[in-house]
């Protein structure tokens, strides 16, 4: 038995592609330590190690690291699992300490660039522990290139235990969700850009309001649409209001299955500091919508430039998308809201993006990753 072990299943990227993998048959179960839940699934498909909440006071969630042990090792015991694949780092952390109370193959995978995911605060003992620990799992699995030379620099571990599998987009299931409609609530606000992702400082959207400010200024007529949840929303809520420009930018909430939103925007606006591999972008392509996206250092080049550009301070129109620099100064905003307008002001650039956008998404298609799932598994077993 394959089993996969998670923090929680509340929205999240990692989330999601686990979700994916289970339905496409990679995993048998999924185990989490938490028990949020923000996703429909199958009945028993999902085991809560605990009642623990993402609002769970984190040394409680320190203390409990016991109790995750002797609970997880009790069920793979009475389920004869062969190989646990966590998820995120707390997971990671689990399953390989999981390891002296119940051998296993331990698979653990990271989505998400640590240097900047773990630089400050309490985090920073966690990047201690993953220098120390990681390398003491039987395979590491990264979703990016940049990840994988990351992992081998800074944390100098063995190239032959790491391997890349990206992320997978299931494009049907995408495709069937808005053929039917267009989403009602965007039919007047045009032209739309969007932009999906939490309210954490990792995805920009305080720098993005910044962006969409000077967008505004150059088409009056243009909308910003939100989605997601997230500690810093109320933040950047108040932000859009002090800056007047609550007619022209739109909250739309957490929603799990937002295509159709998608499939309805002109644009896709990607923000973020630091990614692993983003799924939105992913998601906007399979939705035939152009992005424009920071070329922060894991993700966003590998999956919208095939080719070996050379990207500085200016936005690169590339091969499937436009990238940008991170947005750390005024110049760098400006540059972005400057290629959002040139995007929307020239159809002929979005429907060349759009149209290679269908194209590049058949490479990350969920059953081309399925299959180097299935085949790590294999590999492992011998």
């Amino acid at each position: 038995m394959n089993v996969a072990l998670i923090i929680s299943l509340s929205g999240g990227g990692a989330e999601r592609q686990l979700i994916e993998l289970y339905e496409q048959g990679v995993f048998d179960k999924i185990l989490t330590l938490e028990s949020d839940c923000e996703y429909d699934l199958v009945p028993h498909s999902v085991v809560k190690m605990t009642e623990l909440t993402k609002d769970s006071w984190i040394i409680l969630k320190i203390l409990y690291l016991p109790v995750y042990l002797i609970k997880l090792s009790v069920w793979c015991r009475r389920h004869g699992v062969k190989s646990i694949t966590s998820f995120l780092a707390r997971a990671n952390i689990v399953n390989i300490f999981l390891n002296v109370l119940y051998m296993h193959t331990t698979i653990i995978t990271e989505r998400t660039n640590p240097m900047k995911s773990f630089e400050s605060g309490f985090k920073r003992s966690q990047l201690k522990l993953i220098q120390a620990l990681y390398s003491k799992a039987d395979r590491v699995v990264v979703n990016s290139y940049a990840l994988k030379s990351m992992y081998t620099t800074f944390f100098s571990m063995e190239t032959r235990k790491i391997m890349v599998i990206q992320n997978g987009c299931n494009i049907k299931k995408i495709r069937s969700s808005f053929q039917d409609e267009i989403s009602p609530n965007t039919n007047e606000l045009r032209p739309l850009c969007i932009c999906i992702g939490r309210f954490v400082k990792a995805k920009g959207h305080s720098e993005l309001i910044d962006v969409f400010e000077l967008v505004l200024k150059q088409r009056p007529d243009a909308h910003l649409v939100l989605v997601g949840a997230g500690p810093l929303e109320d933040q950047i809520k108040d932000k859009v209001t002090r800056k007047n420009l609550n007619q022209s930018i739109h909250f739309e909430g957490f929603n799990k299955t937002p295509f159709q939103l998608m499939y309805s925007a002109d644009l896709m606006v990607v923000a973020s500091h630091w990614e692993g591999f983003p799924n939105v972008i992913l998601e906007a392509m399979a939705c035939g919508t152009p992005v424009v996206s920071t070329n922060c250092e894991t993700g966003p080049k590998e999956i919208l430039a095939q080719s070996d550009a050379c990207f500085e301070q200016d936005a690169q129109f590339t091969d499937c998308g436009v990238l940008v620099p991170c947005l750390n100064s005024k110049k760098n905003i400006e540059t972005m809201s400057q290629a959002i307008v040139k995007c929307l002001n020239n159809k002929a650039i979005l429907d060349k993006y759009s149209a290679e956008g269908l194209k590049r998404i058949e490479d990350f298609n969920i059953e081309h990753i399925k299959n180097k799932w299935v085949s790590l598994f294999g590999s492992m077993c011998r």
